[in-house]
C-alpha cells in the first residue's frame, strides 16, 4: 500500500494501518473513541450488545468501532473525515495524549523524509531565492505577529467553546433542543425555520408575528426562507457586516448562536470557516453588560495576553472577526439605545468597521437596530420547528419509537397543543409532561 499522508482520506482498506497506529491505545476506551469520532450513542451500544459474551469482546468492539469510523457511518463526516491527523485528534480527545503524540510524530517524520527527497532543479537560482525570501520576510514580519496571536487565541478559544457548549453529555440531563450533543457522541442540530425579511415595514412586521410559517413563505416578495448555513452569505458583492436574528422567547435564538459557534469550532461550515475568530457574548450576564472596551468583551483563555489580542484586533480594524451578541433584549435600556454604548458602536461599525456582527433579540427590542440595516445587512426571523422537526425532536427526546408514535398521535388530535410545539421550549415542556403520564 502506498504511504499515507496526514491529511489523506482513509477508508476501510486502511483498517490494518489504523489499528497498527493504535497499538498503544487502550482498547478499553473504545466507547470514548467511537463517540468522539462521530458514531451515534445508539451505534456504540449496538456494537457492545452484538459482542457481549464473546472472547476478547473488548478487542472486537474496538475493531468494529474503528471499522465503522473508516466506513464514515453516522455523523463521522460531520465531525471530521477519517485521516491520520483526525485520528490523532480523536485519540487526544479521549485523554491519551501520549499515543496522539506518537501518531503525529510518525506522519511528521514521513513528511520530512518526503521533503528531503526533493532536490532543487536549478541550484544557481539559490542566491536569488534567498534575497527574495529576505525581502518577503521583511515585508510580512509585522503582519505575521498579528496572525500568530490570532491563530493562538483562536485555537484556545475553540477548545474552550468545545468544552463549554457541549458539557451536558448525559442524555437524561440534556434533553433541550440545544446546540451540540445531548450524549457524548455528536447529535445533529435540529434546524430551525428561518425567514429573511427583505424590506422592513411596520405592516410586514405585524404580519410576520401573527401569521403561520406557510403564510409567511407565500409572501416571497417580502419574506424568503433561508437555510442556516446561508445566514452569513452576503446579499450583494459587499461583505456581510450586520445580521439581526429575531424571535419570540424559547424559539431558539441562543441555541442558534451556540450552533453557529460550534460549527466554527468543528470547521464544518464554509462561511464560518472564513472567520479567524468568533466571539460569542451572552448579553444577559452583568459582567458583559459592564464592558467598556473591546478587551472587556474578549473571552479569557489560558496563557494568552488579552491586551495583545485587543491591540492586534484594533490594528486590523476587526477584519475576519465575527461577534455574536446573544440576547440584545436583555441589555439595560440605555445600552440598547445610547450611541456611546460599546454594543451600539460595534453594531454600527464605529469601532472595528471590518468586523461582522450577529445580534439575537426578541422582536420587541429590535426597533433601535432596524435603522442600521443596509445592503450589507440581513434581518432574519426565527420560526422554530416545522412538523418534521417536531417529530425529529420527539424521537431524539424519547429514544423510543413506540412512545414517539404515541406522542405524535396525542398532539395531532389537539390543534391547540400541536400549534404550540413549533416553539422548541414548548416542545421540550410537552415531551417532559408526556413522559410523566405515559405508561411504558
Amino acid at each position: 500500500m502506498a504511504s499515507v499522508t496526514a491529511t489523506r482520506n482513509l477508508d476501510i482498506t486502511h483498517l490494518r494501518l489504523v489499528l497498527s497506529k493504535l497499538q498503544h491505545f487502550s482498547k478499553a476506551r473504545w466507547k470514548d473513541f467511537g463517540l468522539n469520532c462521530g458514531l451515534y450513542y445508539n451505534t456504540v451500544t449496538a456494537i457492545e450488545a452484538s459482542n457481549a459474551g464473546k472472547p476478547d469482546s473488548v478487542d472486537e468492539c474496538f475493531r468494529e468501532c474503528v471499522a465503522r469510523w473508516l466506513k464514515r457511518e453516522d455523523d463521522v463526516d460531520e465531525v471530521g473525515e477519517p485521516t491520520l491527523k483526525r485520528l490523532a485528534n480523536i485519540v487526544e480527545e479521549t485523554g491519551d495524549k501520549s499515543t496522539a503524540k506518537k501518531i503525529r510524530s510518525q506522519f511528521k517524520e514521513h513528511n520530512c523524509k518526503a521533503d528531503q527527497t526533493t532536490k532543487p532543479e536549478h541550484s544557481s537560482l539559490l542566491p536569488l531565492i534567498v534575497i527574495l525570501v529576505i525581502i518577503v520576510l521583511a515585508i510580512i514580519m509585522h503582519e505575521s505577529s498579528i496572525i500568530d496571536i490570532h491563530d493562538e487565541y483562536a485555537s484556545k478559544l475553540r477548545d474552550k467553546y468545545n468544552e463549554a457548549l457541549t458539557r451536558y453529555k448525559d442524555p437524561d440531563v440534556n434533553k433541550f433542543p440545544a446546540a451540540g450533543p445531548s450524549v457524548q457522541g455528536y447529535v445533529p442540530f435540529i434546524p430551525l425555520i428561518s425567514i429573511i425579511v427583505k424590506e422592513y415595514r411596520k405592516e410586514d412586521a405585524d404580519f410576520l408575528l401573527t401569521s403561520s410559517t406557510n403564510e409567511v413563505i407565500q409572501e416571497d416578495n417580502i419574506f424568503e426562507k433561508i437555510e442556516i448555513e446561508n445566514i452569513l452569505k452576503p446579499q450583494t458583492d459587499k461583505p456581510l457586516k450586520f445580521v439581526i436574528i429575531a424571535g419570540e422567547p424559547g424559539i431558539g435564538k441562543s441555541t442558534l448562536a451556540k450552533e453557529l459557534t460550534l460549527r466554527w469550532v468543528r470547521k464544518t461550515d464554509e462561511l464560518l470557516n472564513s472567520y479567524k475568530i468568533i466571539i460569542l457574548i451572552p448579553l444577559r450576564f452583568e459582567t458583559n453588560q459592564k464592558a467598556k472596551n473591546i478587551k472587556d468583551l474578549l473571552i479569557d483563555v489560558d496563557d494568552i495576553n488579552e491586551t495583545e489580542v485587543m491591540l492586534s484586533i484594533n490594528k486590523t480594524k476587526g477584519a475576519d472577526i465575527l461577534w455574536i451578541l446573544d440576547g440584545f433584549d436583555e441589555l439595560p435600556h440605555h445600552l440598547r439605545t445610547n450611541s456611546t454604548s460599546i454594543f451600539i458602536k460595534l453594531i454600527k461599525g464605529d469601532i472595528l468597521p471590518k468586523s461582522t456582527v450577529i445580534v439575537t433579540s426578541r422582536h420587541a427590542a429590535t426597533d433601535p437596530l432596524l435603522t442600521f440595516l443596509e445592503d450589507d445587512s440581513k434581518h432574519i426571523a426565527l420560526r422554530g420547528f416545522g412538523s418534521n422537526e417536531i417529530l425529529e425532536y420527539a424521537s431524539k427526546y424519547f429514544k423510543n419509537e413506540t412512545v414517539t408514535s404515541e406522542f405524535q398521535y396525542f398532539y395531532s388530535r389537539n390543534t391547540v397543543i400541536e400549534n404550540m410545539l413549533y416553539n422548541p421550549m414548548n416542545c421540550f415542556i410537552m415531551c417532559k409532561i408526556f413522559t410523566r403520564f405515559y405508561t411504558y
